[in-house]
Formats: C-alpha cells, sequence, structure tokens
C-alpha cells in the first residue's frame, strides 16, 4: 500500500476540497450570476493545507522508516555530524539514552520536527530543507521549473486569500480543478519516486507503489 500520508491525503484532506468543487457545481446552476468566491477561495486554502500536511507526514512516515537503524553510523542521513552534536547536547541527553538503547524514533523525532513545524509556506525550497535532514535531496527527485512555477502560484494565490480575503481575487473553478489536480499528481509522483529512492538506497521500500484503483484520478 502507499505511504500513511497519501492515505490520509487520499481519504481525508482532499474530500473537503472536492467537496467545495462539487458545492460549486451544484450551486453555479441555473439563471442569474452567482457570486460563489468564498467556495473557490476556500478550496484553494484548503487544497495548500492538504499538500502541507500531506509533506509533514511523509517526513514522520520516513523517520519510522529510519528507526530499524540500529547503530548511528547506518543512519542514512547527509548531516550526520549535526545530529550526533544534537544528540550530545547537554539539554539532550534524555535524547542521546533514548538513542544509545535503539529508540531512534523520539530522538529523530526530536531532531527534525522543528523543521517541519516552520514549514509555513510549502514551496519546494523550504519542503527540501526538511527532507535534506532526512538524507533525500528533494530537488533530484522533483524536477521541472513549470512544477516549481505552479506550486508557487498556488501558494502565492493562497497568501492573498489568507491576508485579504474577499478583497483579493476571484479564483475561477477551472484554476481550482486545476491546482488541484496538480497537487494529487505532484503527490503520487512524490510518493512512488521516494518510495524507490529509499528502496535502492537501503534495500527495502518503505511503503508500496500506488495501485490503479487507489490512484486518484482528475476532476
Amino acid at each position: 500500500m502507499p505511504s500513511k500520508a497519501f492515505n490520509d491525503f487520499r481519504n481525508y484532506l482532499l474530500k473537503d476540497v472536492d467537496g467545495l468543487i462539487d458545492a460549486h457545481g451544484k450551486l453555479s446552476t441555473g439563471p442569474g450570476r452567482k457570486g460563489l468566491g468564498h467556495i473557490t477561495r476556500s478550496a484553494i486554502v484548503l487544497l495548500c493545507a492538504a499538500w502541507e500536511y500531506y509533506i509533514e507526514l511523509l517526513a514522520s512516515n520516513i523517520i519510522e522508516y529510519y528507526c530499524t537503524k540500529k547503530k548511528v553510523n547506518t543512519l542514512p542521513m547527509i548531516n550526520a555530524d549535526n545530529f550526533l552534536k544534537f544528540l550530545q547536547a547537554e539539554k539532550n541527553k534524555g535524547i542521546l539514552k533514548d538513542a544509545v538503547e535503539g529508540n531512534w524514533s523520539d530522538a529523530l523525532h526530536a531532531y527534525l520536527d522543528p523543521r517541519i513545524k516552520r514549514l509555513n509556506t510549502p514551496n519546494l525550497n523550504n519542503i527540501d530543507d526538511i527532507f535534506c535532514g532526512l538524507g533525500i535531496n528533494l530537488a533530484n527527485v522533483i524536477q521541472g521549473q513549470d512544477i516549481h512555477n505552479l506550486l508557487s502560484s498556488l501558494i502565492t494565490t493562497r497568501g492573498d486569500i489568507a491576508h485579504k480575503g474577499a478583497r483579493t481575487i476571484y479564483p475561477k473553478i477551472g484554476e481550482v480543478k486545476e491546482y488541484r489536480n496538480f497537487i494529487k499528481n505532484l503527490i503520487q509522483y512524490i510518493d512512488e519516486e521516494l518510495s524507490q529512492h529509499l528502496k535502492d538506497r537501503h534495500g527495502k521500500a518503505p511503503w508500496q507503489k500506488i495501485s490503479g484503483s487507489v490512484r486518484i484520478p482528475d476532476i
């Protein structure tokens, strides 16, 4: 099965977005001009939140995958030296004890959770900072200026809505659908690519590829 992060995105996070798109379709029928910007703006905000939460959950899934490592020199982390310094810091003696006893989960979460919590703007640069802490160069996984541009456009639109509300743009339902399909395709791609990437590096896939019955269709 795919990652837990993907399953949550598919089964819970995306449903509200799709529900708003469906509601827009029902309310926009009939004569007269309908003022439905509150629905399309809400869909944009929820879609961006779903993308951000997927990334946070995916990072946690990878931490749990890494917890099978028993020795610090087998941890697949680019910045392992920084992680060791973190463990050895006076204020983190309890975490160091947990790590020595093989409880990598608490140690890795304590090291990486502050990065995850700082993810207020989920663009690829900020996301890459989290995954670099996990030993993954996400820039090598996600390539293409079009992807960067469309994601930046979604995040900028979300920011405008959050700060200005109805005084900002009126996203057309076609734009909302385009963003929705883009994000779900990007998430499906990341889920499969990281599964293969981690399998190639460490011999075992953390989760399976997305089967046809689970793959999310366009709308």
